[in-house]
């Protein structure tokens, strides 16, 4: 896999995570869940869980999207997953969605 310049400034400026679903994303990249995990320590990107409070914050978000856009929807709930988990156990999170998490979740941003 290949680090971007903002991911590599993300890295120089605090602790990377990734949450369940940016793991599962990651895995096509990778033969063996062994090789991704192997990846992930040597990174020193660690593979943090889903709190209940993730959860609930994801899924709210959802459903204010889902009043506010209606029948037209551009997210999935894996999206708002992600923006729940970064806003409750992150800084910042990497991106290249220069609007969605921040208008949902208020945190700040790294671009790819």
């Amino acid at each position: 896999p290949v680090h971007g310049a903002s991911s590599k400034k993300a890295a120089k400026d605090g602790k990377l995570v990734v949450c369940p679903v940016v793991y599962a994303e990651l895995s096509p990249q990778f033969e063996t869940q062994v090789s991704l995990d192997t990846f992930l320590k040597e990174t020193g990107i660690a593979a943090l869980p889903f709190t209940r409070d993730i959860l609930w914050k994801g899924g709210k978000a959802w459903k204010d999207y889902i009043l506010t856009v209606g029948k037209r929807k551009d997210r999935i709930i894996p999206d708002f997953l992600i923006g729940a988990f970064s806003s409750v156990k992150t800084e910042a999170i990497i991106t290249r969605d220069r609007g969605f998490y921040k208008k949902y979740f208020h945190i700040d941003a790294y671009y790819e």
